[in-house]
Parts: C-alpha cells; sequence; structure tokens
C-alpha cells in the first residue's frame, strides 16, 4: 500500500473510516466506540512531520499538537500559536481536550467531556445531542417532550404518545395497521372503524340506526336493510301486504298495523271496530259497516228508524217511541203523560189548544182566548171585583164598585177632567183647565194677573211681569236691546241704533272708517286689514311689505325713496343705475377702471373719453422762444385728447404773487404773451380742459431779456473822439456795455463798460473821418438786453 500524506489521510478518512489500516511507515491507532455515531480515531507518526490528528463527530481534524514545520493543509497549526479547537485548529501543549478548554492539573472534566462537549470549571458543557457527566450519552430529541426516556438516544415514549421526540399522541393499537393516526385519533381505511380501526364497518355506518357487528348493520327496532336506512313493518305486514317507509299496506280483507287482522266492511266507517271481519258499531250507529245512524231501543217495535231518529206509530211518541202519545201532542203546551195533556200554566183543554183564564173568572164571566169577560156587574181579570159605572173611563180605579179616580180626572165615572185646587174659587173649571175671573190667573187661578198676560214673553209674578231675555216694559211688548246699547246708542226694535264711532249689537265697540270697506276687520275702533290692503280704512292696496319703510305706496306700488329699489324697495340701488359703468354693491357703485363718481358717470382724475380709457394728457415739447424783454413766444405739440381750452398761467419767480393766466383755444399750438417784466424768470404751466375737467399740467422756465438803452446817438465828435449819449434802461442792470467796430479797412473792435447810473460815454482813439457802428447792450449777470446802434464818423483833421 502507498504511504499516505496528511492531506491525502484526511479525504481518505472523511470518505470512510475503514480504510483506516495499518503499514510500514504509519502507525494508526483507532479506537471506536459504538455510542451513537462517534468515532475518535487517532493518527500518528506520519508524513514528513510528526502529526497527531483527532477525527470526531463532527468530521473536523484537529492537530493536538506538532514538533515542527508551519500550519499543514486543513487549517492545522503548530504548536505555540494561538489556536482554538473549537474553530478547527489545534490546540498547544498547555491545552487538550474540546475547545482546548481542559488545562492539565487544573479543572479537568471527567473522560474529557468524551470530545463531545467543552470542559468548563470542571463541568462538561456538552454538544447538542449528547448528554451525561462526561458527554458520553446520546442524548434526544427534545429530551423526549417530558412524555418518554431516553435510551441510547431514542425515545421510550410513554403510553399514548409516539414519534421521534414522543410530541405526537399515539392511536390504539397503531390503528391496527388499517388507517392512519391523526392527533391521535384513527382515521381509518375504508371497510374499517373503531377507536383502532379494528373493526369492520358496515354501510352508511348503518345510517345511525342500528349497530354494526362484523361488518353487518344489527338494525335498532323500525329500521331494516343492509344499511338500515329503511323503515321496518311490524312482523313484515305477515305476509298479509307490503311495506311502504315503515306502514303496511294490507291486502284486500285484512287491516291492523301489521295486517294481521280480518278486514271489515267500509273498515265499519270509522264509526265502530272492527272485531274478526265484524263491526262492532259505536253507539249511535248500526249497520254491517256501521254506516247507518242507529235509534233509541230501536224504537221498541213501536216505530222505523229515520236517519237515527224514530218515526213513531200512531198513538206512540218519545224519543225511542216508548210514551202513549196525546192529541195534538198538547200542542207543545204542555207534556203528554200517560197518553193524557197536563197543559203550561195559561192553557187547557185536551190538546192544551184553549188559554185558561184566571179562576175560571169566578164563575161570573166566561172565558174568550184567555181573558174573562165578566156578566154584568163584575169586573177585573177573574171577575172577582164589582163593577163601576163606565169602567172609571181608565182614569181611575175601581174600589168596591165606586171610581177612585186618576189626579186630574172628576166624576163618578172619572170622566170629567179635573181642575187644580178646583181654581181657588176665582174661576171655573172648563176641560181640566180653570178660566180664571178678572185679575187672576195661573194654573189654578191662585196668582194675580199681569198687563197682557206678558204677552207671552215673560212670567207674572204677583201681578208683575218678569219679561224674558230681550223684551222689557210692563206687559213684557218692548224688545230690549244688548248692555241697553252701552249707553252709546238707542233702542229700536231690539236693536241698537249707535251713535257715530261706535258699533257692534251692543255699541260697544268702537267703529271704523267705511266699515274697513269690507277690507279688514274692526279691531277697537281701528281697521286691521286683509292682506293687499292698507289705509285708515282699508281703501287702499297695499304694498309689498310696506315698502319696508324705504318709499311710499301709490295704488299698490312703491315709489322708493332715492337709494332703494325692488317691488318692496328693500334693494338698495345705486344712482342711476351706475351709469351702466359699474356694479352696485349694498347701495354704492363700484366702478369699472377708469369711472368715477357716486354713479360712476365721471372718468377718473386724468381720463376722458366714452370709456373714460384716454388719458388727460399734457402737451409736450413745451418751449419758450422769441424771448424779449417784455414777451416771449410759447410753442408746444399737443396731446393725444383734443381739449376745448388751455388755461396758460405766467408765473414771476421774483414776485410768486404776480400771476398772468390767460384762456386759449384747444386747437393751438403756439401763444405769444406780452407786457412781461425785463430781466424776469418765469414759470410758465398750460394745462387743457375737456367737459370742465383739466388734463395733466405741463410746465417751462424763461427769463425775459433786461431792458436795453433806447435812443442811442452821437452827441459830439472830434478827429479822435465821439461822445454818445442813450436813455437809460427800465429796471435793474449791472453795467453797460459798449462795442467800437470800424466799418471798413484794418482796425480792431473795442468794448468799453459803463457804470448802470450812467447815461453817455466818452469814446476815444477814433480815426478821423472813419466809421465806426457802435452797439450799447445792458447786462445783468449773464444776460443781455436788445442791443441799440448808431453810427459815428470822427471829425476830419483839417489840412
Amino acid at each position: 500500500m502507498l504511504p499516505l500524506t496528511p492531506c491525502l489521510l484526511s479525504l481518505v478518512l472523511l470518505v470512510s473510516p475503514a480504510l483506516l489500516t495499518p503499514s510500514a511507515t504509519r502507525k494508526l491507532q483507532q479506537t471506536t466506540k459504538h455510542e451513537q455515531d462517534s468515532i475518535k480515531v487517532v493518527i500518528s507518526e506520519g508524513c514528513a512531520y510528526t502529526w497527531k490528528f483527532v477525527w470526531w463527530r463532527r468530521r473536523r481534524l484537529c492537530c493536538p499538537e506538532r514538533t515542527s514545520g508551519e500550519a499543514g493543509e486543513g487549517g492545522v497549526r503548530p504548536p505555540g500559536r494561538n489556536v482554538t479547537g473549537a474553530g478547527g485548529s489545534c490546540c498547544t501543549s498547555e491545552s487538550k481536550g474540546a475547545g482546548c478548554s481542559i488545562k492539565p492539573g487544573t479543572d479537568e472534566c471527567p473522560n474529557e467531556c468524551s470530545d463531545q462537549g467543552r470542559c468548563e470549571d470542571g463541568k462538561c458543557v456538552c454538544f447538542p445531542g449528547y448528554s451525561g457527566p462526561d458527554c458520553s450519552e446520546s442524548s434526544c430529541p427534545e429530551n423526549c417532550s417530558d412524555k418518554g426516556k431516553c435510551v441510547n438516544g431514542r425515545c421510550e415514549c410513554d403510553p399514548g404518545f409516539t414519534g421521534p421526540d414522543c410530541s405526537q399522541t399515539s392511536c390504539p393499537d397503531n390503528c391496527s395497521d388499517k388507517g392512519r393516526c391523526v392527533n391521535g385519533r384513527c382515521e381509518c381505511d375504508s371497510g374499517f372503524t373503531g377507536p383502532s380501526c379494528a373493526d369492520k364497518s358496515c354501510p352508511g355506518n348503518c345510517n345511525r340506526r342500528g349497530r354494526c357487528v362484523n361488518g353487518q348493520c344489527v338494525c335498532n327496532p323500525g329500521f331494516t336493510g343492509p344499511d338500515c336506512s329503511k323503515k321496518a313493518c311490524p312482523n313484515d305486514c305477515n305476509n298479509r301486504g307490503r311495506c311502504e317507509n315503515g306502514k303496511c299496506v294490507c291486502d284486500g280483507g285484512f287491516t291492523g298495523a301489521d295486517c294481521s287482522e280480518i278486514a271489515c266492511p267500509g273498515n265499519c266507517n270509522n264509526k265502530g271496530r272492527c272485531v274478526k271481519g265484524q263491526c262492532v258499531c259505536n253507539p249511535g250507529f248500526t249497520g254491517t259497516d256501521c254506516s247507518k245512524k242507529a235509534c233509541p231501543d230501536d224504537c221498541n217495535n213501536r216505530g222505523r228508524c229515520v236517519n237515527g231518529k224514530c218515526v213513531c206509530d200512531g198513538g206512540f211518541t218519545g224519543a225511542d217511541c216508548s210514551e202513549i202519545a196525546c192529541p195534538g201532542n198538547c200542542n207543545n203546551r204542555g207534556r203528554c203523560v200517560n197518553g193524557q195533556c197536563v197543559c203550561n200554566p195559561g192553557f187547557t183543554g185536551t190538546d192544551c189548544s184553549k188559554k185558561a183564564c184566571p179562576d175560571d173568572c169566578n164563575n161570573r164571566g166566561r172565558c174568550v182566548n184567555g181573558k174573562c169577560v165578566c156578566d154584568s156587574g163584575f169586573t177585573g181579570a177573574d171577575c172577582s171585583e164589582i163593577a163601576c159605572p163606565g169602567n172609571c173611563n181608565n182614569r181611575g180605579r175601581c174600589v168596591n164598585g165606586q171610581c177612585v179616580c186618576n189626579p186630574g180626572f172628576t166624576g163618578p165615572d172619572c170622566s170629567k177632567k179635573a181642575c187644580p185646587d178646583d181654581c181657588n174659587n176665582r174661576g171655573r173649571c172648563v176641560n181640566g183647565k180653570c178660566v180664571c175671573d178678572g185679575g187672576f190667573t195661573g194654573a189654578d187661578c191662585s196668582e194675580i194677573a199681569c198687563p197682557g198676560n206678558c204677552n207671552n214673553r215673560g212670567r207674572c209674578v204677583n201681578g208683575q211681569c218678569i219679561c224674558e231675555d230681550g223684551f222689557t216694559g210692563e206687559d213684557c211688548s218692548e224688545r230690549t236691546c244688548p248692555n241697553d246699547c252701552s249707553d252709546q246708542g238707542r233702542c229700536v226694535n231690539g236693536r241698537c241704533e249707535c251713535n257715530s264711532g261706535f258699533t257692534g249689537e251692543d255699541c260697544s265697540q268702537n267703529s271704523c272708517p267705511d266699515n274697513c270697506n269690507n277690507r279688514g276687520q274692526c279691531v277697537d275702533g281701528k281697521c286691521v286689514c286683509r292682506e293687499g290692503f292698507t289705509g285708515q280704512d282699508c281703501s287702499e292696496i297695499a304694498c309689498p311689505d310696506n315698502c319696508s319703510n324705504n318709499g311710499k305706496c301709490v295704488n299698490g306700488k312703491c315709489v322708493c325713496s332715492v337709494g332703494f329699489g325692488g317691488p318692496n324697495c328693500a334693494t338698495q340701488v345705486c344712482p342711476n343705475n351706475c351709469s351702466n359703468r359699474g356694479r352696485c354693491m349694498r347701495g354704492r357703485c363700484v366702478c369699472r377702471r377708469g369711472f368715477t363718481g357716486k354713479d360712476c358717470s365721471q372718468c377718473q382724475e386724468g381720463m376722458t373719453g366714452p370709456d373714460c380709457d384716454m388719458a388727460m394728457s399734457g402737451v409736450s415739447q413745451l418751449r419758450a422762444q422769441n424771448i424779449t424783454d417784455t414777451s416771449v413766444t410759447l410753442v408746444w405739440s399737443p396731446p393725444s385728447v383734443q381739449y376745448e381750452t388751455y388755461y396758460i398761467t405766467f408765473t414771476s419767480q421774483k414776485e410768486g404773487d404776480q400771476q398772468i393766466t390767460l384762456q386759449v383755444e384747444g386747437h393751438l399750438t403756439t401763444f405769444i404773451q406780452t407786457g412781461l417784466a425785463a430781466g424776469q424768470k418765469y414759470s410758465v404751466t398750460i394745462v387743457g380742459e375737456l367737459n370742465g375737467r383739466r388734463g395733466t399740467e405741463s410746465m417751462t422756465e424763461f427769463m425775459t431779456l433786461i431792458s436795453g438803452p433806447t435812443n442811442l446817438r452821437v452827441v459830439k465828435t472830434t478827429s479822435t473822439t465821439a461822445v454818445v449819449q442813450w436813455e437809460p434802461s427800465q429796471g435793474d442792470i449791472d453795467r453797460y456795455r459798449l462795442t467800437i467796430s470800424p466799418r471798413e479797412g484794418a482796425g480792431r473792435t473795442r468794448e468799453m463798460t459803463v457804470g448802470p447810473g450812467e447815461n453817455s460815454a466818452h469814446i476815444q482813439q477814433l480815426e478821423a473821418g472813419r466809421m465806426y457802428d457802435i452797439i450799447l447792450v445792458a447786462e445783468k449777470g449773464l444776460s443781455r438786453s436788445q442791443p441799440a446802434t448808431t453810427q459815428a464818423v470822427p471829425d476830419t483833421i483839417s489840412s
């Protein structure tokens, strides 16, 4: 056999431990403990290095010690390195055991935990699957779920439990191998049943109408069939009929719940019972099938039975014809006793057909239809009483032959009507009524009479009339008025004619003008008009909501006050409906852009045009031209809007209160103003006006020329000089400036300054006979006046 290198040996050992055999170059010491799947293999003296390998159940190679060299294959490291057995590397010489946790001589664990755990403080902490003080015992899954004991790594479950970890509930007899166990209950295969599936099942489980015995149904009483689904019949109908839904349908001639009895005709018509094929009829019925009604005692052979009643032969009667009959059956006015009528009270005769009279009329009369017709001189229901004259005319009672009359009647026969108290001797009785003597009255003439008998409109009390309501006067002949017209009118024939201002049945109400014209009701003298009418007399047609107190009502229509509108003047309106240039909100116009005013009829400031969309701009390029000491010419470009008028205002800046305002036509583009002060600075404004509204103002400034000297003249000349004189300027100046220029030929122009108070100047150094142009201006600041000019010719020198 070829030598095995450590790497190859590791691979071979992982594949099969059986390949480890002795060889010349390697000694193998194999120790096997048959405890579960744990195998411990120690390999020594191999390869070029001296190694020891340990293979335990986790299939890892560990090198407990190494004499030389670097780390070998499989993660094996040399001694002295910081390695841990738990990671699959080798322990040092100072440690041993699983996880290199055991240090020799200290805290050693039993049997080095059998290499199936780590040692902590002298106690083994076993790897999963092992247990025991030295981890030598294989543990069971889930510790057998506390439902069994662990034996050699396998659970021996307690009765009633099963499974690798005893967590499952077991079934009786393991379901007899005829079903499967689900949660401790057998779900039996088809054809088997019972808690352990040991019994053969029956069809349909006998439909719960029987019990299953060896796969066959033993049905409960009343059921039959292989699965007990059918209802059984008693005694199987005794083979005298067929069984349908548990009831016997008997063959002809048989009956009973089990068809055991012989049937009777018509089943005795449910009016008797069948006994051995013969009907024993119930009381009151007879016949072979009990269809006929029976008569009592079969009518005692004294009549025939018809529909259960006896029709008796002549001379017999009674429900069973047992009695002798009476004439006319006593006409139902008595009872028949042994063929003789014993009549009811009030009846008589052999057949009780006659009405009887009381006491047989005491032999003082005859009986007719039960009433006594008494003989003359006798009366009473039984003719026992002596009669009275005329039988008292039914107006009294007869007592011993004399009439005792009823109240109101009198006379021997009570034929006359009596008067009360016999009219108190104040009148006579006529047909029961008193005709009283004069001055008396009353039903019995006991009262003193009243005038006119109060005209039947009152009652007479002691000779005075107490009139009924509505009547008055001594004889109640006059009609009264309600509340005596409340002293506000007079009573005429029972009706009040009310004074002016009053009305009502008793004139107690204040009247209303024209009776409210039948358009309302009068309440306390004031008309409460119906809807739609108004006014003191309701004669006016009302306006909606009384015009909301924002207008007056005219013929039913509201004439609204200013600022209100609508049918009832409740709506606040805007002036002129905002001229259709805005909207009305709570009586105020909210004008559209460009419009203003209470009624939006005006254009906003600076705007004009039909739609107020044209700006009232000012003139442009306003400038001053042709300025003199007293005048100026204004020039401008017109704006886009055509104004009716321009207002031009000149204001002196020296004296601000001095203004000149002029009105010119709007089509002009130029204007000349005269009469200005010389040497003054002016501001000028121009503004256009259209429809009384002014536009934007335009302004410019200018200064008038200062006033210049006038009437410049030469007053004296010599051959080299000239004297000039002038009229002084009007206004303040700083100086005069003279400019002397020779007209022709060579020469230079000279200037000379003259004080403001002077009006003449002496010009020297002139050439004789030569013409000079002399210009004189007044100056103020940088301003110059219009020049005054003249010419001077010095005198010629005579030869």
